[in-house]
């Protein structure tokens, strides 16, 4: 993917919110979404502790599921630009942190926000400024 390459200019996280959800911002969202779904697969549940194996955790993983209404939403085009469509992803982290179920996956949650965070500076090549640290 071309987000990766060295030479990208940079952009200000503001303007990348600001973006109409054309169809190269949508192929970026879908990989991000993409890199959600390798971290929930890898390492929340391989690292699940046997304790942690109850009603209450299966709760907490259907929160999480919800990232595939966002992915059908992406795909149907339901995004008009990619704030709408970070700003749902944070939704889910918010909802996933305040459940008191199950304080092994709100930290995993927690990891797995700051992970998203991350590709999604480096998938929209964002450069902070001391104006920008999160504009949502």
């Amino acid at each position: 993917m071309r987000a990766f390459s060295g030479s990208q200019q940079r952009h200000r996280e503001s303007e990348v919110l600001a973006r109409q959800m054309g169809p190269e911002e949508q192929l970026k969202c879908q990989f991000l979404l993409l890199k959600v779904y390798c971290q929930l697969g890898s390492s929340i549940l391989k690292e699940l502790p046997l304790r942690a194996y109850r009603e209450e955790t299966c709760h907490c993983i259907r929160e999480l599921m919800v990232f595939n209404e966002i992915k059908k939403k992406l795909n149907q085009g339901s995004y008009p630009g990619v704030k709408s469509f970070v700003l749902e992803v944070y939704h889910i982290f918010h909802k996933h942190r305040s459940c008191k179920k199950c304080s092994y996956f709100v930290l995993k949650g927690m990891q797995l926000q700051a992970e998203f965070e991350k590709n999604f500076q480096k998938v929209f090549a964002i450069q902070y400024t001391n104006e920008s640290s999160s504009q949502l």
